[in-house]
């Protein structure tokens, strides 16, 4: 998967706060992984949630996209359920975010 870059990338007002954005995205991957391992769909749920306004806030409007998949498959009543392969997807987007530095 290609680097994913933010859209503030080249913005130096924005620079700084973008940096601090993506160095705590590994500790987010990690609860998602966990989350998802023991099939925690409540922890899943509010995880994904607050990258549907974070990923475009901070110049990752696919981040945000994919986010939006994730909760609104957990949502009961939902007629489209999300699947492992919907979180995994997330993961793998944060994953591919230009500066991710895992553990």
């Amino acid at each position: 998967m290609k680097p994913l870059r933010s859209t503030f990338a080249d913005d130096p007002e924005m620079a700084a706060l973008v940096r601090e954005y993506i160095l705590g995205l590994p500790a987010y991957v990690s609860q998602l992984n966990e989350a998802l391992r023991h099939e925690d769909f409540d922890a899943l749920q509010k995880l994904a949630h607050q990258f549907t306004g974070s990923g475009g806030g901070y110049g990752f409007p696919a981040i945000t996209a994919q986010a939006r998949i994730v909760v609104e498959g957990i949502r009961p009543g939902s007629a489209a359920q999300s699947t492992p392969a919907d979180v995994n997807m997330l993961i793998e987007l944060l994953r591919s975010v230009d500066g991710f530095k895992s553990d």
